[in-house]
């Protein structure tokens, strides 16, 4: 399974990319919203865990622009906004589950198995249309 981490805090980063890739994860880190979105551009993921609050772009356009792509992948919003209304906000954003910062990394493992076994939304043709191979690269508009 390919894990994109999200986030601006590098030492989060590097201990999440260090702890998935022990546990058989492939990851790759993007440190803003934009080289996230060229990341999905260009390669097949399986997760995002996207942090809301990022620089150049933040984790909610990132959220709005997965969406409005049909990119096909789970998102996890791993951030410290933990507010009723901030969860909400995320869930009607498009994303899968919504983890708040601190949290238990058992309980991070669980919900990213959970979000594997669950089928990602998958982008249907339009009527008519002829499905041909899909390339490595998408396009995607921020």
């Amino acid at each position: 399974m390919r894990i994109l981490i999200v986030e601006d805090d590098r030492d989060l980063a590097a201990a999440l990319d260090d702890a998935l890739r022990f546990e058989g994860y492939a990851t790759r880190v993007a440190y803003n919203g934009l080289e996230a979105v060229r990341m999905l551009a260009e390669q097949s993921i399986d997760i995002v865990l996207l942090d809301r609050d990022l620089p150049i772009m933040s984790g909610d356009a990132v959220m709005e622009t997965i969406a409005s792509n049909d990119i096909p992948v789970s998102v996890l919003m791993l951030t410290a906004a933990a507010q009723v209304r901030d969860r909400i906000n995320g869930l009607e954003l498009g994303a899968d589950d919504y983890l708040i910062k601190p949290f238990a990394y058992p309980e991070l493992l669980a919900r990213i198995r959970a979000l594997h076994a669950v089928p990602v939304r998958a982008t249907s043709p339009a009527p008519n249309s002829h499905t041909t191979a899909s390339s490595s690269t998408r396009s995607v508009t921020p």
